[in-house]
């Protein structure tokens, strides 16, 4: 078993995808999309740009909390990760969200 994309529908008819792990874990989820179109498009980006490091840009929220963001081959951000503890925590999770980003399994709920 692999990873692999749910795109998901909103109550607000936007559409949002969410990578998850083999064991169905989600690890990270996008913003709302316009369109099911929007989403798979952005998943499309993120199979192009995870396993770049250069794409990934690591910030600290006021709270004092690490994150993380990845963009697009036009600079456009495609996520935003949860808050992480540590900036080691936050840079393992970039490592793993680079191999199991490069999916090409999606699935629509």
């Amino acid at each position: 078993m692999s990873s692999w994309y749910e795109v998901k529908s909103n109550s607000t008819g936007t559409f949002r995808f969410r990578l998850r792990c083999p064991e169905g874990r989600m690890l990270i989820e996008s913003p709302a999309y316009d369109s099911k179109d929007d989403a798979v498009s952005a998943i499309e980006s993120m199979n192009q740009v995870c396993a770049s490091p250069d794409r990934y840009k690591r910030f600290i929220h006021s709270s004092g909390k690490n994150y993380f963001s990845l963009k697009d081959k036009a600079n456009k951000e495609i996520i935003v990760s949860h808050l992480y503890d540590s900036e080691a925590t936050r840079d393992h999770a970039m490592e793993f969200i680079a191999q199991m980003g490069q999916s090409k399994e999606v699935k629509f709920t």
